[in-house]
């Protein structure tokens, strides 16, 4: 293929490849929820601000901690691709690297807005509103550039005419035709994890007795991933209108990749009914099987996305016959090191729950809850 495409690193790959990527599609699958999480309790937290104070508060709480986790697992999953898909995601990120050194301090201001608001909302709540729709705009403007920068990264043949008319590297991949339907299924999954995240909190709430409560939350939760169901289709539709014909026919011809699709879309199904099951129910065992449901649904579409990804850049490279150096050494440091990092986050999530166990037992009635329990 006649395209600038650099040679593959001479030093082959630390891990065989089969490891890199089970390893990438781990640490994608948990950015990925992290990321819609947020981008959703952003939404639903400037949808109910007026209107449901205890669902904007627990929103609120949460948009500084997702915020954290996106970002603490955004950075594996970009290093797996700077080692595998390394001279394709470089070169993009250089044909569009005014946008692309812009993703850090868009970060920056919209992690400082969610702190903000977290930290100001009582004693300033005149601008709270200014505070969260600047943390989501940070948010959308983040994963815009990340979605023009992966699709530019797929199409190696239009880097030399990219450059001829941006040579300074101030526009995007606006000759995609895919990017609106990506983006669409990366984002509108947002509602979805934040819904389920009120479907959640409506049926710890009711086992404490706060039935008012948990029945705005769950209304809400549910309008949510109703509304993110709907849209998600119309994205999905959006994206196989404009797929190479290549990328369509593997779907269709691909016992792996169309088991995927249909996988997705049974989980994600299987996640709202669950969900829709667990209304007026005291606990939280349906909606904790709801969530592992929608994490499966989002694992399938991890996976997919890879193989996609393998069709366009199969011209170009074949993962097989990339050359491989293992290093088992850091193998072994990074799995130590995901370990206790998943371990820590397992006992940080249980003290988290205790203390709001503890402040629901302080709560001011059944149906009136405190600021803490609202939180």
């Amino acid at each position: 293929m006649n395209a600038p495409v650099p040679p593959f690193d001479p030093m082959g790959l630390p891990l065989p490849t089969s490891i890199l990527t089970a390893l990438a599609y781990l640490t994608l699958t948990l950015h990925f929820v992290a990321m819609q999480f947020t981008v959703g309790s952003a939404l639903l937290l400037l949808f109910s601000w007026r209107r449901q104070p205890g669902v904007a508060r627990f929103l609120g709480n949460g948009l500084p901690l997702g915020f954290s986790y996106l970002v603490t697992f955004g950075i594996p999953p970009l290093l797996f691709v700077q080692v595998i898909w390394g001279q394709f995601f470089y070169s993009s990120s250089v044909l569009i690297g005014a946008y692309w050194i812009s993703v850090i301090p868009l970060i920056i201001a919209g992690y400082g807005a969610a702190y903000w608001h977290r930290l100001s909302r009582d004693a300033r709540p005149k601008y709270q509103l200014v505070l969260v729709a600047v943390s989501l705009v940070a948010l959308l403007a983040v994963g815009y550039i990340y979605v023009n920068n992966i699709t530019l990264s797929l199409r190696p043949e239009r880097w030399l005419d990219h450059y001829r008319h941006h040579p300074g590297g101030g526009a995007l991949n606006y000759g995609e035709s895919t990017r609106f339907g990506r983006y669409g299924l990366f984002l509108v999954p947002g509602l979805f994890a934040a819904g389920l995240a009120l479907v959640l909190r409506a049926g710890f709430l009711r086992r404490r007795g706060l039935g008012e409560e948990a029945d705005s939350s769950q209304r809400i939760g549910l309008r949510a991933m109703l509304v993110a169901t709907a849209l998600q289709a119309v994205a999905l539709l959006a994206l196989w209108l404009t797929l190479p014909g290549a990328v369509k026919l593997a779907f269709t011809e691909s016992r792996l990749l169309g088991g995927l699709a249909a996988g997705a879309v049974l989980l994600g199904f299987g996640a709202l009914a669950v969900a829709w099951l667990s209304r007026a129910r005291a606990g939280t065992g349906l909606p904790v099987l709801a969530a592992h449901l929608f994490v499966g649904a989002i694992a399938c579409l991890v996976v997919a996305r890879d193989l996609v990804r393998q069709i366009y850049l199969r011209p170009y490279l074949e993962l097989s016959s990339a050359p491989v150096l293992p290093q088992w050494g850091m193998f072994v440091g990074f799995v130590l090191t995901l370990v206790v990092g998943l371990l820590f986050l397992v006992v940080m999530t249980k003290q988290t729950v205790s203390g709001m166990v503890g402040a629901l037992g302080k709560g001011q009635g059944a149906g009136e809850p405190s600021a803490e329990v609202s939180s």
